[in-house]
């Protein structure tokens, strides 16, 4: 191609594509009402540009039409079709075009939501309603069998798919059972109608009657046969001579006779649980109308005179006047006129002693409070109160013309504006402001207001609070190894304020760092332990700056902790514990260590008196450092001074003896067992011989002696050997050592939760269970906390009182006894909100985390670690599932959850939530493991 420009000549080559087609076209189809149609053809490009029709009329994409194009396919997706969208569809790809005819199949009427019975009352609307899966159509409705007609009271509505039978101000002839028809479809419901009670038509009126007269009530109820009750002020009246009842039809009447001033109250008429209500209003013979002057407060200058009105409904009625309740009497001061029904009184040269109430009074009657007050002018506002550097500012309202002008002074010094002071007068009001304030700033301010016609003045007390001045004369008394006494005196200048409250600190002897311990100290003494301490007083100003520190205080230590006697003879006791968790400031030097017979009372120190056999004691231990002993520690367990039992050892390595015929024959064997064994010897392992004359010799080393003498066993001077051996009897089974490991878990106001361990040796019988005991602090009694033995590593602790600290041991038990025991640290209960409260959290064990495969018909174990305090309640489920109880074990032990299915299914795969939850946080947390 050429094409000139000018005398240029320029080539252009143009590449024609192919025009584009269809290599697959559309296809008619035929789908049901609210069904997706998908319109599909192909092209011969990729690129290729279409366009959809619908009867001629282009589509675009719309929520109704998706327009799809992948690769070479262009897809028409239409949802939810309806017989309007029964049309031919064609593709236009600019030069070739594909068509398609969408044929929608209507699906049969029928009801989708049926109707429902409805009970009511009458008068009331009620309305049947279903749902159809076609919009717009008309369906039958019928009533026991016979078509009903629409009118104004029953109407027929129809909206979309949702279809209405309305009835309105039903009545019994309504009741019955309603028929919707739709093609072949149908749904009854029935129509049940109760009595309406009777309601009022016309409610009672308050009445108002002249002492002496008679009043009536009069109501209308909607039924004639209703039964009423008449009631005053709530109680129910009797019919007699001071109230008659009537009835006519639906109309009822209270009548009361010759009304007196106290039959003034509330009357009501009950039917069923429906009330009317209405007052009664009786009028003494002598009638008070009104205040004429003043009507209600008078607010008068000094000087003026005032008059009082009043007027009564009769002529020739004796009245009195009264102030503060006291009779006023005619004079120079009050003037009392009377003129048929008007009542005055006059009051001359009102003076501030004539302020009060004044009061009207008649036979019969209380009368009519009214208030006079003097005017006064300027009224200035209540004291103020700043707080430092916060601006003083004063603004009084002024009245006055001309325009007055305003003179402020504190004490003799007049103020003038300023760098700190400004000053501004209006028509409306006179205002000083000093900014920063400070503490001279406090006194009386005063406000002289000028004018060519007077002068007043006023006076104003200001307050200006800054913060206190620091706490004096610090003192630290009564130290004890757990608290020591802090006074102080309050500050010398409160800042103008009311001390509200004191800031402890205190500060360790190795830190420069002070840390507050209390901000709610009212009193100038205060509890606490250790360290340097000083103090800071508070008003509303803020804080004062510290009161000189302490000198560095020690303290005896804290008692010893975790006290055990590990070893108990007859003469011996060997006792192990922890050193005290604080030294007071000073070294431990030594200790003292203290016991007690169970029978008696006092306490005696273990290295001024000694311990006598078979005795029971218990013991204690005190901690000494430069200041002096401690508190004592938790006292031991019970023990008896005895040697413990052993079970029989001996030692055979005695090398073999020949004597001959006649001499005596001595064996000494070492031996160690108590209580003392039974001892028999045998010959050659069979025959049994019986010592004659043995010698046993009991010493320390528990070395056993036995002397016999050989008879006729010299033959032929041959020597026969033989070999003995010695047999000690005794039971095998012993008490088992106690259980170790004991912890405490989730203490709560008034539970703890203890976790042990086994004992190491079982004494060579099974462990049947555990004994748990606990001792309060202060108590030297062990308390069993469980009637029967516990055959898990746990046990809940119940009924402990919060505040209080514990101690608690283990013991395990086996055939042959009770072991002795384990103990753990006191622990103080008390409420978990005094804790520090957490969350549950859930950690599952690290085998499972990525999830489980396991072969049909083995065991399934999922393991997890839940915390959190309070202890949380802990549910194990299955996503879209559910958990087979005759299967799945839940063990919960201490910190530990475990989930446990036996012989595992195909269908016990899925995904397992763990959700752990308490009362603390009311939160939960779930963890989900795929198996």
């Amino acid at each position: 191609m050429v094409v000139w420009n000018g005398q240029t000549e320029t080539n252009v080559y143009a590449f024609l594509e192919p025009p584009v087609e269809f290599t697959k076209p559309l296809e008619d189809q035929t789908v049901e009402e609210e069904a997706t149609a998908v319109l599909e053809c192909e092209v011969s490009r990729e690129n290729a540009k279409v366009k959809w029709f619908k009867n001629g009329e282009e589509i675009h994409k719309t929520k109704k039409y998706d327009i799809i194009a992948e690769g070479r396919v262009r897809k028409l997706i239409i949802h939810g079709c309806t017989l309007d969208d029964a049309k031919t569809y064609t593709c236009d790809a600019k030069d070739f075009k594909t068509s398609c005819f969408l044929n929608v199949e209507q699906e049969d009427l029928r009801i989708i939501e049926p109707l429902e019975d409805i009970e009511t009352v009458e008068k009331k609307t009620v309305t049947f309603w279903c749902k159809v899966n076609r919009l717009n159509v008309t369906l039958k409705w019928t009533k026991n069998g016979e078509e009903v007609t629409f009118d104004k009271r029953i109407l027929y509505k129809v909206d979309k798919y949702k279809h209405s039978l309305i009835i309105k101000n039903c009545g019994f002839i309504d009741e019955g059972e309603y028929t919707v028809t739709a093609g072949q479809d149908k749904s009854v419901a029935e129509l049940i109608i109760a009595e309406a009670p009777a309601d009022f038509i016309e409610h009672l009126q308050d009445q108002t009657v002249t002492e002496f007269d008679d009043a009536v009530f009069t109501c209308q109820l909607s039924k004639e046969k209703a039964s009423v009750k008449w009631y005053r002020n709530g109680r129910e009246i009797r019919e007699g001579k001071k109230y008659q009842f009537e009835k006519d039809g639906n109309l009822h009447r209270l009548i009361i006779k010759d009304c007196r001033l106290d039959d003034e109250c509330e009357y009501s008429c009950g039917v069923d649980d429906r009330k009317s209500r209405a007052r009664l209003f009786v009028e003494g013979m002598y009638k008070f109308r009104q205040y004429l002057l003043p009507v209600l407060n008078a607010y008068e200058a000094p000087g003026t005179d005032v008059i009082f009105m009043a007027e009564l409904n009769k002529d020739g009625v004796e009245v009195k006047w009264l102030r503060n309740n006291m009779i006023i009497v005619q004079g120079d001061k009050h003037q009392m006129m009377s003129e048929g029904k008007l009542h005055r009184l006059q009051v001359c040269e009102i003076r501030p002693r004539d302020q009060g109430e004044y009061r009207f009074i008649h036979p019969g009657s209380l009368g009519f409070p009214s208030t006079l007050q003097l005017k006064l002018s300027p009224l200035p506002p209540p004291p103020p109160r700043f707080i430092v550097p916060e601006p003083l500012k004063i603004r009084v309202p002024i009245t006055g013309y001309p325009v007055p002008t305003a003179t402020w002074s504190f004490g003799d010094k007049i103020l003038e504006k300023g760098d700190r002071v400004k000053i501004q007068t209006t028509a409306a009001f006179a205002e000083l402001v000093i900014t920063p304030s400070e503490r001279p700033d406090k006194g009386i301010y005063t406000l002289k207001l000028e004018n060519p016609v007077s002068s007043v003045s006023g006076e104003i007390n200001v307050n200006v609070i800054d913060k206190p001045g620091p706490p004096a004369a610090f003192d630290i008394s009564e130290i004890t190894n757990e608290s020591c006494v802090l006074t102080w005196n309050p500050p010398r200048d409160d800042g103008g304020s009311k001390i509200t409250n004191y800031v402890l600190e205190r500060r360790a002897a190795d830190s420069e760092i002070w840390h507050k311990l209390s901000s709610t100290i009212k009193e100038t003494n205060f509890r606490k332990q250790e360290y340097s301490f000083r103090v800071r007083a508070v008003n509303k100003a803020g804080e004062s700056e510290p009161s000189e520190p302490s000198d560095p205080v020690l303290f005896p230590p804290s008692p010893p902790r975790w006290l055990e006697v590990i070893n108990i003879t007859k003469n011996t006791a060997d006792l192990k514990w922890t050193a005290p968790e604080r030294d007071g400031g000073s070294p431990i030097t030594n200790y003292i260590v203290e016991k007690r017979d169970v029978r008696r009372k006092g306490w005696q120190t273990v290295d001024t008196t000694s311990i006598v056999p078979d005795k029971e004691y218990v013991l204690r231990v005190r901690a000494v450092n430069a200041v002096g002993a401690s508190e004592p520690s938790d006292i031991s367990e019970n023990v008896v001074a005895k040697d413990p039992d052993c079970n029989p050892t001996v030692d055979l390595k005695t090398r073999d003896i020949i004597v001959v015929k006649g001499e005596k024959l001595s064996i000494p064997v070492p031996y160690r067992a108590v209580p003392s064994p039974t001892i028999t010897w045998h010959k050659d392992g069979g025959e049994y011989l019986e010592i004659r004359n043995p010698v046993i010799a009991e010493d320390p080393k528990r070395k056993i002696i036995f002397q016999y003498i050989i008879d006729s066993i010299y033959f032929k001077r041959f020597l026969y050997i033989f070999h003995l051996f010695i047999c000690f009897c005794y039971d095998s089974t012993e008490r088992p050592d106690p259980p170790v490991d004991l912890e405490v878990h989730n203490p709560t106001s008034k539970s703890a939760t203890l976790t042990w361990k086994p004992p190491l040796y079982d004494g060579g019988s099974k462990i049947m269970g555990y004994i748990i005991e606990k001792l309060a602090k202060g108590e030297d009694k062990w308390e069993r906390c469980n009637d029967y033995l516990v055959p898990l590593l746990t046990y809940t602790v119940k009924g402990l009182e919060e505040g209080k600290e514990y101690q608690f041991r283990a013991r395990a038990e086996n055939a042959a006894g009770i072991s002795q025991t384990e103990h753990f640290s006191p622990i103080k209960i008390m409420h978990y909100s005094n804790f520090s409260a957490e969350p549950p959290n859930v950690e599952l064990d690290v085998s499972v985390k990525n999830g489980i495969q396991i072969l049909a018909g083995k065991t399934l174990r999922i393991p997890a670690t839940v915390t959190g305090r309070p202890t949380p309640t802990i549910v194990w489920t299955l996503e879209e599932g559910t958990l087979e109880k005759d299967r799945v074990v839940i063990e919960n032990i201490g910190t530990k959850s475990e989930l446990i299915i036996q012989n595992a299914l195909r269908k016990d795969h899925g995904r397992y939530v763990i959700t752990a939850t308490n009362e603390s946080m009311e939160t939960y947390n779930k963890r989900r493991i795929p198996v």
